[in-house]
């Protein structure tokens, strides 16, 4: 940002605004001076293009105009003693037009046309070859046009049909103008409210009037909305020696077809052309022309957020050139994934070990298992006789230089195979919304789309996305549930994008929860899926796929019956409230029943919430200095709520058990405002705000451990394990434990902004996590837990600090470029951050969603599972060929000299 600058609240509303030059003649050899004009309503307010300071304001005088003038528009014009601005707008019943000079910062004249008519719409700058002109609609439907240079005015009666349209609409006004062509200009009317409903219902006109001031000829009528532009060839000689200035005028006639007309001196010329997969994109939503020696190019945006670029050469048809989806840039909400189904190397697929596995036949998937590691090891040597083979070949080819390069290390990496990458489990199908209502589907590996949905009615509902089947069961496939508050859901194949099924929801209802199902029945239908609870403001609650509503509510666990355990929690934003309730089963129906709530104080509002993810946690204590161990405290019900008060700038979290709605912890920050971003993970709770002292980013990080500290000496073989070890299905929020919590606080601050968090995720939790923050900058750093823990010493650490792993505290988290994983690529506008564990504990997957997007994979303790990508796997044969053919020389050199030793 280089500079900002304040308008009056008098100045009225903002009409438009330019950037230009001051001086003499042309602009675009004037390099310095330059100015920022504002028209609003009432004002034109002048700035300082290099400081923002303002140079002038100019307001009309009342006394002068007799009336009040709404300023609409404006323009520049360069004379060889000043540079000029003009501005236009309407009185109660006139049309005026202002000049001013921008170096005496004086008006010079402001003119009330005479005999133009009282204004139905806004007046605007029109441009008709070299000719200034102020045109609008006026009430009697009729075009006005006021021709600045020789102050005189044409009024042009519109054709009736135009005119019948405009007389049942009131919200027509002139919308843009095309080129001259000599005897004709061509100009549009639309409606000033952008149609967005059925082709059928567009009023829009596109027409040609005479610059003789006499005919008004209608060329196009009732095309969809916002979807006209013109633009002019260069002259060009025609077949018959003929030459002339050419017009392309693209013409909307209905949602899925671009109709190109040609106008020129030597006739007209109209192509027309189908749009490409015209059902996934929805209507043409605008067009913008590039002109060039050759042809033009028509960009066309669809309400999908698609654009496609059509080239059209004179006299030829018009021809899509490249296509490209927008929408990608518009990602709402948090993406979510499904696992590609294992490439397998034999015939005994993972999908038939599953089906094996669902029936319960322990003998036949013992052998089934034995069978197919039987064929990946024959499978295996295979490849290692024909990469021999090959590399042999390769070495007699290259007479040796092929030995020299691998031994130097210059033969570089070949990457890992799609067969290793998908066994590595880093092939996934990413599925994300995006505000135009579409759904994307892209291969995590290439990026590439696989498969897209196109659903206008999630464009301005609110949506969320879940997965319901992660992965291939048995002979089902990974399903995605689609939830919006249009009273619609609706399950897709998450690899081909297929529709499974589509039924209807409450349209006001809150999702609370989601959980897996697969302890419901035995049948396949219910293995490895999920349901989604959503509450209705009667307190009654609906499963999600509704097949699923009975015997959600009849289910049993190892401890009793499901809905009596259940215990879900909702926030209203609206209220600052949060709400605990448990789930009441009567027959196949489900009833909510509030069991506590919390309500932030007055003047706070809740501006995040972070909930445990439930993942898997290696080890559940901490090793201390000295050889004691801290037992950590995991409550998958514990909840992170953030809440704002601008007017005394003070942050409040508090952690909330949400079975019992006990208060954990509340912490309070002074000078600290929003945006807030929140992860939890394990027994830690990062978040981060805004300092409105010092202008940076405050981070704050909590870990709970249990209030059981185990000495060196209370562990061994007869003391067993300690009832505080672990969270498992026995542990309860209901239980009144004797030691306090041990909570330990601690604040950093960053130098950059942060726009959101997350925390890296891996199949077993081993690996150490990693705190990632995506910067205001369009940076991901991967932060270091030790940066981030609690505990960090005030100076130098004692010897069991250091024992434990602990460095001094230090206030500043450093940003480390080598921990930058977006390297020196930028995204803009970080929204979302999705981690994806993977097959491999020391991998999982990153995926950045702003306005670019960016994937990497990422290990947080480096690669300690796998070798390198790039490593010289080519040395490695030779050596150990070389150590083969070695071996075997020695060993007949030993046979040889023992029997020439018994000779002797």
């Amino acid at each position: 940002l280089v500079w900002d600058a304040e308008v009056d609240p008098d100045a009225g509303t903002f009409s438009k605004s330019i950037f230009f030059a001051v001086g003499k003649a042309a602009p675009n050899k004037i390099k310095a001076n330059r100015v920022v004009a504002v028209l609003t309503s009432k004002q034109l307010i002048l700035f300082s293009g290099s400081s923002g300071k303002r140079l002038w304001r100019w307001q009309a005088d009342e006394s002068k105009t007799g009336s009040e003038v709404v300023w609409t528009d404006m323009w520049v014009e360069y004379t060889n003693e000043e540079t000029i601005i003009r501005v236009i707008g309407k009185g109660e019943n006139n049309l005026f037009v202002a000049a001013l000079s921008v170096s005496d910062m004086k008006p010079i004249s402001i003119l009330l046309v005479e005999n133009a008519g009282k204004p139905k719409g806004s007046p605007i700058h029109l441009r008709s070859g070299k000719r200034e002109l102020a045109g609008f609609v006026n009430v009697n439907n009729s075009l006005t046009l006021y021709d600045v240079e020789k102050s005189a005015v044409y009024n042009h009666p519109l054709p009736k049909t135009l005119s019948d349209l405009m007389t049942a609409n009131e919200d027509f006004n002139l919308k843009n103008v095309a080129f001259n062509s000599g005897a004709s200009s061509y100009f549009t009317i639309t409606s000033e409210n952008d149609n967005t409903g059925e082709c059928s219902q567009s009023t829009n006109a596109y027409f040609e009037v005479a610059n003789n001031g006499k005919t008004v000829n209608s060329l196009s009528e009732n095309f969809a909305a916002a979807a006209v532009t013109s633009f002019r060839l260069s002259p060009k000689k025609e077949q018959n020696g003929r030459s002339g200035t050419q017009y392309l005028v693209g013409v909307i006639q209905d949602c899925t077809k671009l109709e190109v007309k040609q106008l020129s001196v030597l006739g007209h010329m109209k192509s027309t052309l189908e749009v490409p997969d015209k059902e996934n994109r929805g209507m043409i939503a605008a067009v913008f022309t590039v002109e060039t020696q050759e042809a033009i190019r028509v960009l066309v945006k669809f309400d999908d957020g698609s654009i496609i670029c059509v080239k059209v050469e004179p006299n030829e048809e018009a021809l899509v050139e490249w296509e490209r989806e927008e929408a990608l840039a518009a990602v709402v909400g948090i993406p979510v994934s499904v696992e590609m189904p294992i490439l397998s190397a034999n015939d005994t697929s993972t999908n038939e070990l599953l089906d094996l596995f669902n029936e319960g036949n322990s003998a036949a998937l013992v052998a089934a298992r034995l069978y197919s590691q039987a064929l990946g090891a024959l499978d295996t040597l295979k490849g290692l006789g024909e990469n021999v083979w090959n590399l042999a070949k390769l070495v007699v080819e290259t007479k040796g230089q092929w030995l020299v390069k691998a031994y130097r290390g210059e033969l570089g990496a070949s990457g890992y195979t799609d067969f290793e990458k998908s066994n590595f489990g880093f092939m996934h199908v990413i599925i994300m919304l995006t505000s135009h209502g579409k759904i994307f589907a892209l291969e995590s590996e290439t990026g590439d789309i696989l498969w897209t949905h196109y659903d206008p009615s999630l464009s301005n509902a609110k949506a969320k996305l879940f997965v319901t089947r992660p992965r291939v069961s048995g002979t089902l496939q990974p399903e995605v549930l689609v939830l919006s508050n249009t009273g619609e859901s609706a399950s897709y194949n998450g690899l081909t994008g297929a529709l499974v099924s589509k039924e209807s929801v409450p349209a006001n209802g809150r999702i609370i929860e989601m959980m897996p199902v697969s302890f419901l029945q035995k049948e396949d239908e219910h293995m490895e899926r999920a349901v989604v609870l959503v509450l209705v403001d009667d307190l009654s609650v609906h499963i999600v796929p509704k097949n699923l509503q009975s015997a959600f509510a009849t289910a049993e666990v190892t401890t009793g019956k499901l809905t009596d355990q259940l215990r879900v929690f909702t926030v209203d934003p609206e209220q600052e409230r949060i709400v605990g309730y448990g789930i009441i089963s009567m027959g196949a129906d489900l009833k909510a029943t509030e069991l506590w709530s919390m309500t932030v104080p007055n003047t706070y509002t809740i501006v995040a919430v972070g909930t445990h993810p439930n993942d898997p946690v290696n080890s559940p204590a901490r090793h201390v200095g000295g050889g004691s161990v801290m037992i950590k405290h995991i409550n998958p019900h514990l909840a992170a709520v953030a809440a704002v008060s601008e007017e005394s700038a003070t942050l409040l979290v508090s952690l909330i058990d949400t079975v019992t709605g006990k208060v954990v912890e509340r912490f309070v920050h002074k000078n600290c405002v929003g945006p807030v971003n929140i992860v939890h993970f394990e027994n830690n709770v990062i978040y981060t705000a805004s300092h409105v002292t010092y202008q940076r980013t405050e981070v704050f990080a909590v870990s709970i451990y249990e209030g059981t500290v185990l000495e060196k000496y209370e562990m061994n073989l007869w003391t067993g394990v300690p009832e505080t070890v672990g969270a498992d299905d026995s542990a309860s929020s209901f239980e009144v434990k004797t030691e306090k919590l041990i909570v330990s606080q601690r604040g950093f601050f960053m130098p950059h902004r942060v726009r959101t968090l997350a925390v890296s995720k891996t199949r077993q939790g081993i690996t150490e996590r990693a705190v990632l923050a995506g910067l205001e900058t369009g940076g991901v750093v991967s932060i270091d837990r030790r940066f981030l823990d609690p505990r960090r010493p005030i100076g130098t650490p004692t010897k069991q600090e250091a024992e434990e792993g602990l460095i001094a505290y230090f206030g500043e988290i450093p940003v480390i470029p080598q921990k930058i994983i977006t390297y020196l690529n930028e995204v803009q506008n970080i929204d979302t951050i999705l981690t994806i564990p993977t097959n491999l504990e020391s991998t999982c997957l990153v995926l950045i969603v702003g306005i670019d997007m960016f994937y990497a994979r990422l290990q947080p303790s480096l690669g300690f599972d796998l070798l390198a990508e790039e490593f010289n796997y080519a040395l490695l044969i030779m050596l150990t060929l070389g150590l083969c053919i070695g071996v075997w020389f020695m060993s007949r050199a030993l046979r040889q000299k023992r029997l020439a030793k018994k000779w002797k």
